[in-house]
């Protein structure tokens, strides 16, 4: 019997840090589980795609051909609650674990989403992140994701200029 306190009374912290980890990870819950939100809990949408190179299969590795999504379409648009100082990159990683998409980032740069990485579809290639339809200004790793943000991941084969970018009001 001793044997199995000493057991539990050592298991007890790691159980909390791993209980607290979850609790952690599900603040950016997704849309499945929105009902059992409260009504008044901050959420963004979140999409991610890959449609550019649907228009450039011709410069796009030939050996990811099959992985690439039909539509292009990784993630199509979801909701996500926001947990306070949430970032686009903490809503990219719980979105990416809660779907089993492979994400390779660090210091707010995306390097391969879907094992399609930057320089898949030619020398211009690579993954970009929009905020509300613009460019953000900081990495997405900086960015605190906002109540109503909608949060775009999209491939571009052309450094942005193949993208769907709102330009900003004069106001």
């Amino acid at each position: 019997m001793k044997t199995n306190r000493n057991f539990l009374k050592k298991a007890l912290p790691l159980l909390l840090i791993l209980l607290s980890l979850a609790l952690l990870l599900g603040a950016c819950t997704n849309n499945q589980s929105m009902a059992d939100l409260p009504e008044d809990a901050s959420v963004c949408k979140l999409v991610i795609d890959c449609k550019t190179i649907l228009d450039n299969m011709e410069d796009f590795n030939a050996d990811k051909a099959d992985i690439l999504p039909e539509d292009g379409v990784i993630l199509a648009e979801a909701e996500y609650a926001i947990a306070e100082g949430a970032t686009a990159m903490d809503i990219l990683t719980a979105a990416a674990q809660a779907n089993d998409i492979v994400i390779d980032a660090g210091d707010g740069y995306v390097k391969g989403i879907a094992n399609i990485y930057e320089f898949d579809c030619g020398e211009k290639s690579g993954w970009m992140y929009l905020v509300n339809g613009a460019f953000a200004s900081v990495g997405a790793d900086e960015y605190e994701v906002q109540e109503g943000d909608v949060i775009s991941f999209l491939y571009s084969c052309d450094w942005g200029n193949d993208l769907p970018i709102e330009e900003p009001s004069e106001e």
